[in-house]
């Protein structure tokens, strides 16, 4: 259990470096961030890091993650776990959690990078996916609770990226946060309400996307208005 997700976190420093790098230009040390799919906690120390005056809340819900991901942050005072899911609801929904490498546990049955993984695991046993219940949250509702509101979301949460936004949809009207968001399902729909809230939309290289058959799998959202500086100083505009 240990060796596949310490593989990730050795491995991590190298991993879409594009993607971190472009955090760095965005995250202001004061910002509360919104972690969603934290699997062990790579990204979340990053954000920790560069927020360090800031609020990291951290979402994951699957119980095979969370012992690391508890683990790696537990040094963080600016960071909070939250044991659950984002969905466009307050209550329980089923998990598939998978045990090959713990980065693909999903709310879509049949999510197709897991069956990518399965086909060229070397680990036989481990290819069964358990089904769990576990609560999830609606954002909108959330930020309520918690009396806080994200400056920036960070949403890789393997196929329920859509499902996310529906449920934030105030939070994308009134506060219009900065999003990356890992796409892999439902490219049009997404596209169609963040260019509909305001927002531009560009890769981690600064190309901005003008079609949703274009959308990448690492995906950044400024809006036009509230972002205008940002966008600016980043040659975007």
């Amino acid at each position: 259990h240990s060796f596949k997700h310490k593989g990730y976190w050795f491995h991590g420093k190298n991993r879409e470096r594009k993607t971190m790098e472009l955090f760095a230009k965005l995250i202001r040390e004061n910002d509360t961030i919104f972690d969603i799919g934290g699997h062990i906690g790579y990204v979340t120390i990053y954000f920790s890091s560069l927020a360090k005056g800031g609020k990291i809340y951290v979402f994951e819900p699957a119980y095979s993650n969370l012992p690391y991901l508890k683990y790696n942050v537990k040094s963080k005072e600016n960071i909070t776990i939250i044991e659950k899911g984002v969905w466009n609801f307050n209550g329980e929904l089923k998990l598939y959690i998978e045990h090959i490498t713990g980065q693909n546990s999903s709310f879509i049955k049949d999510f197709y990078p897991y069956l990518e993984t399965k086909k060229n695991a070397f680990c036989k046993e481990k290819e069964k996916i358990e089904e769990v219940l576990v609560k999830v949250v609606k954002l909108d509702d959330f930020i309520q609770q918690v009396n806080a509101v994200p400056n920036l979301l960070k949403i890789d949460a393997e196929g329920s990226e859509y499902e996310i936004i529906q449920g934030m949809l105030n939070i994308l009207e009134k506060t219009r946060p900065i999003l990356m968001i890992e796409i892999r399902y439902n490219h049009k729909k997404i596209y169609d309400i963040m260019k509909e809230k305001g927002y531009i939309i560009f890769d981690p290289t600064l190309k901005i996307i003008n079609n949703y058959e274009q959308l990448f799998m690492n995906t950044f959202f400024l809006h036009r208005e509230a972002h205008f500086r940002l966008l600016s100083e980043l040659k975007i505009l």
